[in-house]
């Protein structure tokens, strides 16, 4: 099942459609989370959104979009060792969100039942219920 260029245009237009990008605003925002490595908050990310969306789009069109590296941010652990947190920029979780909002509905339906990682509806708790069901079987 390979994809035409046409498909991946339509992709596209869904990705940077104007009510798909502000939804995912919308999420990455009530999310809250700490700001990337250019400290730009949640609170700042409308004005900023409003400002770039053009120059955004035009990016996500033509392919040229460049995500910001990710800030790497040690968490302490209760032994006493450290556990490292990736935070993308508020702008790259938008963009990371807007196309999560398109793939996902087209590719979910592929998945293994019995695939419980990052799916909507889906938790580390009822894979761990599964597993013990499957082990009292």
């Amino acid at each position: 099942m390979g994809m035409k260029e046409q498909d991946g245009i339509n992709l596209i237009n869904k990705v940077i459609a104007n009510e798909n990008l502000w939804n995912a605003y919308e999420k990455v925002k009530s999310n809250k989370g700490a700001p990337g490595v250019d400290g730009i908050t949640v609170y700042q990310l409308k004005s900023h959104m409003e400002k770039y969306l053009q120059p955004l789009k035009q990016k996500l069109m033509e392919g040229t979009y460049q995500p910001q590296p990710v800030k790497r941010v040690a968490i302490p652990k209760p032994d006493g060792s450290k556990r490292y947190l990736g935070i993308p920029c508020v702008l790259d979780r938008v963009v990371q969100q807007a196309i999560l909002q398109v793939i996902e509905p087209i590719i979910d339906p592929y998945f293994s039942e019995n695939s419980f990682g990052f799916r909507k509806g889906k938790n580390a708790h009822q894979a761990i219920k599964l597993a013990v069901r499957y082990l009292k079987d």
